[in-house]
């Protein structure tokens, strides 16, 4: 259902069970990042790998590149915790990938 909804929403009029199974490559049931922009998944899992090593978790590493307590991680402070800590990735597309508009403090 999400899926045909979503079709119709972007004005596809193919098959869409065909561009399900297109897409669903591995016949799961659900598409993936993986299945969908490998590339993208990739960079992602990189960089996810990179901050269990560097930080053990998401949301330490998160607080820990606030620098400046405002609640929320600027390119600039992602940028220099990569630098620093030696993420090879492409840190600008990774911050385009994250970057979601939040209140402060706020999931």
């Amino acid at each position: 259902p999400e899926f045909l909804a979503a079709s119709r929403k972007v004005g596809f009029t193919g098959n869409v069970g065909g561009a399900w199974r297109h897409l669903d490559a591995d016949t799961s049931g659900s598409i993936s990042l993986q299945e969908y922009d490998a590339q993208s998944a990739d960079l992602l899992a990189s960089f996810k790998e990179w901050i269990e090593s560097n930080f053990g978790c998401v949301e330490y590493a998160f607080r820990t590149m606030d620098t400046d307590g405002s609640g929320a991680v600027c390119f600039s402070e992602l940028k220099r915790s990569c630098n620093r800590l030696g993420y090879r990735g492409n840190v600008r597309q990774i911050f385009e990938f994250l970057d979601i508009d939040v209140e402060p403090g706020r999931r």
